[in-house]
């Protein structure tokens, strides 16, 4: 375990193509698509700053002038932000070594940038430094098709494949939240400019050499969002008050919403124009600047800033943004 004083540091990965939301992310770059209308790395940084972190860096390669900018505009819960651009993407294990002299001081934080969660970070933290571990990775109970297998000391003993049928009951099998905490001994398993994978590539050689690799088991909210059901899903779960303690931002209501017929839970942003006998909710996000036309009903839907609803739509279930839409 490396010894630190200062605060530990962060990296959040966000170089990815978003390709499984596709087309949203042709315009907009994944980690800031908005989630009850507030972009997705506001819920990671306010992770981030809960546990005591001051200073974090984000890979960038998709849209970077674009998610850049995006990152100078949102709320980024008190955090010192570095951007590392990748000319091409190197990887979750690649883009770590470019961010070595960032990080290399002390145990640090990792975590994809295409999630909600609601989790105390302290505490895995305080159970990363009990286990003594090269690295822990944060899991989620998955009987069903978990490929990480945790005992009950928290060792990960099964990495990465299914469950064989003589393994030990007591064996939890699991998923991966993508948050991991690490030690500054895995960078001299990177090659530096090459795409490496952590999970496939880092992880298997820790564990060749003897080195512990353990699994933080959370039960609270989990939700990768980085797919079309997925990210319907976060909006409606955080607009429903399903997702733990995660909400949007504070003031946000439905009083640009006055004369349509409202089933809650709706948020609705800033400027959206309503048309007559339009119907909305429930579990739906109407962003900022959006126009609804005359007749339009929609339901567990969500319409991103500035989108054109036409009259007499019947939304269910769908992602509406300026220029293209699709059904999760």
């Amino acid at each position: 375990m490396s010894p630190s004083a200062r605060p530990p540091r962060a990296m959040v990965l966000a170089a990815g193509l978003g390709t499984r939301l596709r087309p949203l992310t042709n315009v907009i770059p994944k980690p800031l698509v908005p989630i009850a209308n507030r972009p997705l790395l506001e819920y990671t940084f306010a992770l981030l700053a809960g546990a005591g972190v001051v200073e974090a860096i984000v890979n960038t390669h998709h849209l970077p002038e674009m998610f850049e900018e995006g990152l100078r505009d949102l709320h980024a819960s008190g955090l010192a932000l570095h951007i590392s651009r990748e000319r091409r993407i190197l990887g979750t294990a690649g883009g770590l070594k470019q961010a070595e002299s960032f990080l290399d001081a002390g145990t640090f934080l990792l975590l994809n940038g295409d999630f909600l969660v609601d989790i105390d970070l302290r505490q895995v933290l305080e159970f990363h430094q009990k286990q003594g571990a090269a690295a822990t990775m944060v899991l989620f109970p998955d009987e069903a098709s978990g490929v990480l297998g945790v005992d009950p000391d928290g060792v990960i003993r099964r990495f990465i494949e299914p469950r064989p049928a003589n393994e030990p009951a007591e064996r939890l099998s699991c998923g991966f939240t993508g948050i991991h905490v690490l030690e500054p001994e895995i960078f001299p398993l990177i090659p530096a400019g090459k795409p490496w994978e952590i999970n496939r590539q880092v992880y298997p050689e820790l564990i060749a050499r003897g080195r512990r690799i353990c699994g933080f088991v959370h039960r609270g909210y989990w939700r990768e969002a980085g797919n079309p059901a997925g990210y319907l899903a976060a909006n409606r779960e955080v607009v429903a008050g399903r997702a733990g303690a995660l909400a949007p931002r504070p003031g946000a209501g439905t009083s640009s919403l006055a004369g349509a017929s409202c089933s809650a839970p709706v948020l609705a942003g800033h400027g959206v124009r309503v048309g007559a006998g339009v119907e909305i909710g429930p579990e739906t996000v109407i962003g900022p600047e959006v126009r609804i036309g005359d007749g339009a009903r929609i339901r567990r839907s969500v319409i991103l800033e500035g989108a054109d609803v036409p009259a007499g739509a019947d939304l269910d279930g769908a992602i509406l943004f300026p220029g293209g839409g699709f059904a999760a």
